[in-house]
């Protein structure tokens, strides 16, 4: 937290939050579920680092409740998750920005850990995660037409060739 605004977190709150031009995409720097979550701590804390970084924060510690909560309580999932999401260079340069691509991995996150417990209804909930990752930064559209595509070809689960 201790890294002065950036470019992109200045745009996004002077063009899209203060202006109120929260679905314009006119440019590619626009990713519209961060910039409603930054713009929903706006009224709480006038314009400030903290302010624009604080979602990304939170949704960093809700993934990591979860994160290990399911590592500890059954080891499905690798260590690996909690090692990257904990590294203090994602930390820093990732989550540690008001930006997009914080809250794209981390509803792409919860759609993998959704998809892994392979029942119907996680399935139907990995899927709105997905979604959620794409509303929140668009590249993430074709990480889930690639997840969406390999499932279809690999998986050997009935659940999963059902949908």
């Amino acid at each position: 937290m201790t890294t002065t605004i950036t470019g992109d977190e200045a745009y996004t709150y002077l063009n899209y939050i203060r202006a109120g031009n929260y679905f314009d995409l006119s440019i590619a720097n626009n990713h519209i579920l961060s910039t409603l979550l930054i713009a929903a701590f706006s009224p709480f804390h006038d314009y400030s680092e903290f302010m624009i970084r604080l979602p990304n924060i939170l949704l960093l510690t809700v993934l990591g409740i979860v994160l290990i909560k399911d590592v500890l309580r059954n080891f499905q999932y690798p260590i690996f998750f909690l090692v990257f999401f904990f590294s203090p260079y994602v930390i820093a340069d990732f989550w540690g920005l008001g930006r997009g691509y914080a809250t794209s991995l981390f509803f792409n996150t919860l759609g993998v850990l959704f998809y892994l417990k392979s029942n119907e209804n996680a399935l139907i909930k990995a899927n709105y995660m997905f979604a959620l990752a794409v509303v929140a930064n668009l590249t993430s559209l074709f990480a889930f037409s690639a997840f969406q595509g390999l499932d279809q070809v690999f998986s050997t689960d009935p659940i999963r060739s059902r949908h």
